[in-house]
C-alpha cells in the first residue's frame, strides 16, 4: 500500500541564510554554505543526523523535504526550521515502496520546484547476531531501507537531474560497508552495496554534470547509537556486544563532533567537489588533498574506491 501524508509550512519574505543561521537552535553554517532557491530531500530525517542535516540545509536557504516514517517527528522538524525562517515540507514515506517515493518526488517537485540535492539518510542496523541464524525476512529488510531506499529516490529524482545537467545526491555509507561488521552483516553487507551503487550511478551522470558520493559521518553520538540499549540484553550475546561496544564508544569520547560531520556535509553539496563524485568519503578525510590527488590521476581513476587488492 502506498502512503504519503503531507505537511507544509513556509516561512516570511526576505530572510537570509545569515539570519536563519544566527536565530537560537539552529545549527550554523561554518562552511558558509548558500544553497538559496535549491531544492533539497533529506530522507531518514524524523531524528538523529537526518533531522541535523535538514536543520542544517534549511538553514542555508534550501527548500527542503523532511521525509520519513514518523509523521509526529517529521512535522516537529519542519516546524523548527519554518520557525527560523526556512522553508520545509514533511512527508510521510516508506523509501522502499517505489509508488510511495515517485509521488513523494512528484509532490516535492509540485511545491518546491525540480529537486537539486538529495541526501539518502535513511537507514537501520538490522538483526544482531551470527549470520547463519538471523531470520531471513529480517536482515533482508535491512537492505530495503539501506540499498533499496537509496536506488529508488536517486531513479525518482534523476530524470530531471540529467534534464537540467546538475544535482546533488549523497548517500549515507559507513566504514562498516568498507571493511566489515561480524554479527552486523545485513548492515555492512548492505552499506557495501550502497557504496558501489553509489560508483555506478555516478559513472553513469558524470557527463551530465550531476554529482554522487557515498558519506560516512562517522560514529555519532546521535542516531543509531542511540538505539542500542542494554536493558534485558545479554552482555555476552552477540547483540550485547555490539550495544556495549557502542556504550564504551560514548563513555570514552571515541566519536565525531556532528557539527563536523555537518561541515563535512555542506562541503559536499556545495558543488565544490564534484570531481570526487563516485567516491567513498569519510568524516576525517581532506577533501582538498582528495580533490588534488584525483586531479593528478587520470579520469578513471580508483581512488577512493572500493577495489579488489591484489
Amino acid at each position: 500500500m502506498t502512503t504519503v501524508n503531507l505537511a507544509f509550512s513556509q516561512s516570511g519574505e526576505g530572510v537570509t541564510p545569515a539570519d536563519r543561521a544566527s536565530q537560537p537552535g539552529v545549527p550554523v553554517n561554518t562552511s558558509g554554505l548558500d544553497l538559496e532557491g535549491r531544492v533539497a530531500i533529506v530522507t531518514g530525517a524524523s531524528r538523529g543526523f537526518g533531522k541535523r542535516i535538514t536543520q542544517t540545509i534549511g538553514a542555508s536557504g534550501a527548500r527542503v523535504a523532511v521525509v520519513g516514517r514518523s509523521a509526529g517527528k517529521l512535522d516537529d522538524t519542519a516546524h523548527e526550521i519554518t520557525k527560523a525562517g526556512g522553508n520545509a515540507l514533511a512527508l510521510v514515506c516508506d523509501v522502499s515502496d517505489s509508488m510511495a517515493v515517485s509521488e513523494t518526488v512528484r509532490k516535492v517537485s509540485g511545491t518546491f520546484g525540480a529537486v537539486d540535492l538529495l541526501i539518502n539518510n535513511a537507514g537501520e542496523t538490522g538483526p544482531i547476531d551470527h549470520a547463519w541464524p538471523v531470520d531471513v525476512n529480517d536482515w533482508w529488510r535491512t537492505f530495503e531501507t539501506n540499498l533499496l531506499g537509496a536506488f529508488l529516490c536517486t531513479r525518482a529524482v534523476l530524470p530531471h537531474m540529467v534534464e537540467r545537467r546538475q544535482g546533488i545526491i549523497v548517500n549515507i555509507a559507513s566504514h562498516a560497508g568498507v571493511f566489515r561488521w561480524p554479527t552486523c552483516s545485513a548492515y555492512a553487507v548492505s552499506k557495501g552495496a550502497l557504496i558501489k551503487l553509489t560508483e555506478n550511478f555516478a559513472a553513469e551522470t558524470i557527463r551530465y554534470g550531476v554529482s554522487i558520493f557515498a558519506f560516512h559521518p562517522g560514529l555519532l553520538p546521535i542516531g543509531l547509537i542511540e538505539l542500542h540499549d542494554l536493558t534485558d540484553v545479554d552482555p555476552a550475546s552477540p547483540k550485547g556486544k555490539v550495544a556495549t561496544w557502542f556504550q564504551e564508544q560514548l563513555e570514552t569520547g571515541n566519536v565525531v563532533d556532528v557539527q563536523h560531520s555537518l561541515d563535512m556535509m555542506a562541503k559536499l553539496v556545495s558543488g565544490r567537489y564534484r570531481s570526487l563524485s563516485g567516491c567513498y568519503i569519510a568524516s576525517d578525510d581532506d577533501l582538498e588533498a582528495m580533490k588534488n590527488r584525483v586531479a593528478q590521476t587520470s579520469r578513471r581513476s580508483d581512488l577512493y574506491r572500493l577495489r579488489l587488492s591484489t
